[in-house]
């Protein structure tokens, strides 16, 4: 089992990134519809940070315009994450937000502990009947970690 909200599965290469300082949060930076300062994210992806991969690069977005990323370890940090987290998110006291659904899984990635691993397995549990569609399934640690225990050892 990985450590929990220190150890990810990397989006682009699919191997371990074993501590915050390895990975970074990538994300492509696009204007606010409604005109605002604020700017909104997607496509969020957890990667290797080019300093800690033998591969060339683990970047999804190479040559896309607007790319940004954060380094997990700023996300993850007691000082900072919160804060980061939630800049995240976009929030702002005039605007309404909509959490689009690869935010929402990142955040899940990032604040659930055993979620990142568990997530491999959710078809799995779910055909087997072990998990409901219920959204609270896939965010009770317990659960997280009977999925892990009982679906990585087929």
């Amino acid at each position: 089992m990985n450590k929990p909200l220190t150890e990810f599965v990397c989006d682009c290469c699919g191997q371990i990134i074993k501590n915050p300082n390895e990975g970074v949060l990538e994300y492509i930076e696009v204007e606010n519809p409604k005109g605002s300062e604020i700017y909104l994210g997607k496509e969020y992806k957890i990667v290797h940070n080019n300093n800690y991969t033998s591969k060339d690069s683990c970047r999804i977005h190479r040559n896309k315009i607007g790319i940004r990323d954060l380094g997990l370890n700023e996300l993850l940090n007691d000082d900072y994450g919160t804060g980061a987290i939630i800049t995240l998110i976009g929030t702002s006291e005039n605007d309404s937000i909509v959490i689009h659904s690869d935010l929402l899984e990142c955040l899940r990635r990032l604040t659930v502990p055993y979620y990142d691993e568990a997530k491999f397995y959710f078809n799995e549990a779910l055909e087997d009947g072990f998990i409901g569609d219920n959204q609270l399934d896939f965010c009770k640690v317990s659960k997280l970690k009977e999925i892990i225990m009982r679906y990585s050892r087929r």
